[in-house]
């Protein structure tokens, strides 16, 4: 059995031996460095806002640079939906795209995304109809871990005002029925050790100071269903469900929701609460 082996390794040694398997490593080596430098950073910048802009999006990017294998990482990235009442920029420290090649045939193209952002990280998948339609993507599926709440854009909306916390989970959607229609979608979000500043104060608490919390959510149609917010906190539970409907101005959205807050400690109490108005003007009763 070892004089069988020997044959084999000498032939591998004979051929790493050889003076053209270094010089074939080497151009492939020096070609991807000149490849890596010569980069049109500048053109590919402009290129990438020219095409968000075409599909309605404003996109800013500091520097584009080329990773591997194969993919592209933009730095200081801002997004936002042109002509949209309310919309806030999404800023993005960096984000890494890699395409997936063996999907340039399917139905839909996808591209994986990874970046950082507010203090956290995410990764996930963006599926186009065609790369060659300036169309928003048809699929997102998307993972965040420890996102910091309170520098989120969502902070300038009335009810999550002075909010806090770290948000971990996952959010998904599929596909825009039509011009203007809003996509199918599904949130699972977790939080962890943060503070809700209350519509209205309760039994004199005007804000929750929460652990944990989670929520669980349905977008169809134009409104989103929530099936579960629970927030636990030192002094406060609340427990939340029932329906919002998107306006084109998400600020305006109208509320519908009901569900219990409960006191902790020795002075246990609970009571119903139904949450009306809208995003922006919160109506809040006791029952």
């Amino acid at each position: 059995l070892l004089s069988a082996g020997k044959p084999r390794r000498s032939v591998s040694m004979r051929f790493l031996r050889k003076k053209g398997f270094w010089y074939s490593l080497y151009a492939v080596a020096i070609t991807g460095v000149f490849l890596y430098a010569l980069f049109p950073a500048e053109p590919a910048a402009r290129l990438m806002e020219n095409a968000a802009q075409k599909s309605g999006w404003r996109l800013q990017v500091a520097s584009v640079a080329p990773s591997l294998p194969w993919g592209v990482t933009l730095q200081e990235v801002s997004l936002a939906v042109f002509n949209a009442p309310g919309a806030r920029d999404i800023q993005a420290d960096r984000i890494r795209l890699q395409p997936r090649w063996w999907t340039a045939f399917s139905r839909l193209k996808q591209t994986a995304v990874q970046g950082r952002a507010y203090g956290g990280g995410f990764d996930g998948i963006v599926g186009f109809a065609s790369l060659a339609v300036n169309r928003p993507p048809e699929e997102v599926r998307m993972r965040f871990e420890k996102i910091d709440l309170a520098r989120l854009p969502l902070a300038a909306i009335l009810p999550v005002r002075g909010a806090s916390g770290f948000l971990s989970g996952n959010v998904a959607y599929n596909g825009v029925s039509g011009q203007g229609a809003y996509p199918d979608g599904e949130v699972s979000l977790h939080l962890t050790r943060g503070v809700y500043v209350l519509p209205e104060p309760f039994v004199g608490i005007d804000r929750l100071e929460f652990d944990r919390g989670e929520l669980q959510a349905r977008l169809q149609g134009g409104v989103v269903t929530l099936e579960k917010l629970e927030l636990y906190g030192t002094t406060l539970n609340c427990f939340l469900t029932g329906q919002m409907t998107l306006a084109p101005d998400v600020s305006q959205s109208a509320l519908n929701l009901k569900g219990v807050f409960e006191l902790t400690g020795q002075n246990k109490m609970k009571m119903n609460v139904t949450l009306g108005g809208t995003l922006q003007n919160p109506i809040i009763r006791y029952i």
